[in-house]
């Protein structure tokens, strides 16, 4: 059986979003926040939630902290964001406290997308929370990225660290950080290679003509962004243009937790908090 805490439920989106999974056996939720706009919302988009425990609390910060303190008493086992800022949502989760953090540990986003012209799953990572990472940090979202491909099936995964180009240039961090990053022997049984450009990490062809020969090279797992723009950048280029299908999930806390846009579809939140769920 697991649990998923949702803080400030109180939201069509969120309601909605569970509807498929409240009558499963395996499964059970905590609702946190406005319960009679919760228990209206339910009926409004008929949705039985007559056995789901839910908590008053219309406090952001309190319905947050409350749902990370279940979670570390062993009465949660996944953190799904409600109708809440992502700052608020995350600090919460990482108070000391709670001790829901790896150790040694930093939180990134994984997001996975399922694109028509792509053989095969393909995750992205940073494209939501660090900003600028050091190399350092950079090992530790790689190894977030790995973990969540692991946890899903996926042995050996295929990193690419994106850069313009697959040559160190000193004017140019990326191709700096991808080199180091491709050398290290601290990523299991991933391949890890860098910097590869982005046609070549997911096209074949691309890499047959520009003569690169790395396993990576047109068949890459996961994309490593070098930073937030990128990663952004990336992601709403999937979803925008692409026509992908994506699901997002924060690695690097001892649970996994579903972080969705406010904004985003009752789609992406089904898929996301599919995508936690299977995580093993």
């Amino acid at each position: 059986m697991k649990t998923v805490v949702i803080p400030m439920c109180h939201s069509n989106n969120v309601i909605e979003s569970i509807s498929s999974f409240i009558d499963r056996d395996n499964l059970s939720f905590i609702l946190i926040g406005d319960v009679e706009e919760t228990k209206k919302i339910a009926v409004n988009s008929g949705v039985n939630i007559d056995g789901v425990n839910l908590i008053e609390e219309l406090n952001e910060v309190k319905a947050c902290t409350l749902a990370a303190k279940l979670i570390s008493e062993g009465k949660g086992d996944i953190a799904m964001k409600g109708l809440v800022h992502t700052s608020i949502f995350l600090k919460a989760l990482l108070r000391k406290e709670f001790g829901l953090l790896e150790d040694k540990s930093l939180v990134s986003l994984v997001s996975r997308f399922i694109i028509p012209n792509y053989h095969k799953p393909l995750f992205l990572t940073d494209a939501g929370i660090n900003i600028s990472p050091t190399l350092d940090q950079k090992i530790k979202i790689i190894k977030n990225a790995i973990f969540v491909a692991n946890s899903l099936g996926i042995h050996e995964p295929k990193v690419a660290c994106l850069s313009p180009i697959e040559v160190v240039n000193h004017k140019i961090p990326s191709t700096e950080d991808g080199f180091a990053l491709s050398q290290m022997s601290v990523f299991g049984d991933a391949i890890v290679d860098g910097p590869l450009s982005f046609d070549i990490s997911l096209s074949k062809e691309a890499a047959r003509i520009k003569g690169a020969t790395s396993v990576v090279a047109g068949d890459a797992d996961i994309l490593f962004a070098p930073n937030l723009d990128v990663g952004n950048a990336l992601y709403k280029s999937f979803t925008l243009f692409g026509n992908a299908k994506v699901a997002g999930v924060v690695a690097g806390l001892k649970i996994p937790v579903v972080l969705t846009s406010r904004a985003d579809s009752k789609e992406v939140k089904v898929d996301s908090l599919e995508l936690a769920l299977n995580m093993k």
